[in-house]
């Protein structure tokens, strides 16, 4: 499966960019080593990781009292 939002991290590399891949936020979900999963999946088998600088991962941070009264809208990309 491709995935059309790393061409232009494949492009960097091509170019000799110094690239960091930054997954943040990590949204935990019932599912989310499925979803997470399958993403990195996709970045694995589309990227040359022995040109990235770096990877990180960051969870989703905010505040009990900031989420008290608000309402959160959870939007699903499809790489397919």
């Amino acid at each position: 499966m491709k995935c059309s939002l790393l061409h232009p991290v494949k492009t960097a590399i091509e170019a000799g960019a110094t690239v960091r891949l930054c997954f943040d936020p990590i949204i935990y979900t019932k599912e989310f080593d499925e979803y997470y999963g399958a993403l990195m999946d996709i970045v694995i088998s589309e990227i040359d990781f022995s040109k990235v600088r770096d990877v990180s991962i960051g969870s989703f941070r905010v505040s009990k009292d900031y989420l008290k009264n608000k309402t959160i809208t959870v939007v699903y990309y499809s790489v397919d």
